[in-house]
């Protein structure tokens, strides 16, 4: 019952789209077994691996990126897992991932998980949270038995965590440690900046249950589209890189996003203290 109504209420909020590449999107795809996007300077595949999975299951594959930059990162990425969204949000830390896999040293990785978890959470990270060199980031999205699901898998650096906290005038805590959102808001009917699936909206601002949040929410100064290095207090809506910060989340909240000639899905939230939520939020624009 517990199990039902959980899955229920994030589903009714939860849009793959938000953090997944649509398959043939990216030249790969659902029946890709390698890579066929050729490589880039570093002689990295620029699409990696994402093979069909055995009946019932589902294949999850993508590429580390830190959140920072938006860029791969090549060479010790940290250890990707994927959870049960109900197990993880029931008791975050004796949750059991379902999967754990290193990625290689491009940062792609690929691992396949049970088709009857519906709701997948992909983790990367520390654990314990607080520990180490990066930080606890989740992403979560809605599943199928058979599905090929090819996802961005975002790193954040603790000294990013700590950098950005400071600006924000955090007090001490960093986003992270208050179970925070990171709202990446794209407009699908542009052309993609990879490796996002859309063109990042400038002027959005991130609603909660409907709402404003200015109490709660920071944006990016950086000129750059995939650039999240300067936090700005006193700025309003997302710069260019289409990105808001939200701290200390409700849990299960409904977020969605606003700006002038643009709808944006509504999506659900995981909130776990000592843990960033990465969402990317993709909507039409006029």
């Amino acid at each position: 019952m517990v199990r039902a109504a959980l899955l229920a209420i994030a589903a009714a909020g939860c849009a793959v789209e938000g953090n997944v590449l649509t398959s043939g999107a990216d030249g790969g795809g659902s029946d890709a077994t390698t890579g066929d996007g050729g490589g880039d300077a570093g002689g990295c595949p620029v699409v990696g691996a994402c093979p069909a999975p055995p009946a019932g299951d589902i294949t999850v594959c993508g590429r580390v990126l830190d959140v920072e930059t938006s860029a791969p990162i090549t060479g010790g990425a940290p250890t990707v897992r994927v959870f049960d969204f109900v197990d993880l949000r029931l008791d975050p830390a004796a949750a059991i991932a379902a999967a754990a896999v290193d990625p290689d040293a491009c940062g792609w990785f690929t691992t396949t998980v049970d088709g009857l978890i519906g709701i997948i959470v992909v983790h990367t990270g520390e654990l314990p949270p607080a520990a180490g060199d990066h930080r606890r980031v989740i992403e979560v999205f809605t599943t199928a038995p058979g599905q090929t699901v090819r996802a961005n898998a975002w790193a954040l650096r603790s000294d990013t965590d700590a950098a950005w906290s400071a600006a924000a005038g955090l007090g001490g805590q960093t986003f992270a440690d208050l179970g925070s959102l990171l709202a990446i808001f794209v407009d699908v009917g542009e052309p993609a900046v990879a490796p996002l699936q859309g063109v990042p909206r400038a002027g959005a601002t991130i609603l909660v249950n409907g709402q404003a949040a200015a109490a709660d929410d920071f944006y990016f100064a950086d000129p750059a589209a995939l650039a999240r290095t300067q936090v700005a207090p006193a700025q309003a809506a997302a710069g260019a890189d289409g990105s808001g910060l939200l701290r200390d989340v409700p849990s299960l909240a409904e977020i969605s996003g606003e700006v002038t000639g643009c709808a944006f899905p509504v999506v659900s939230t995981l909130s776990i203290a000592g843990t960033l939520q990465v969402q990317e939020i993709a909507g039409t624009c006029q």
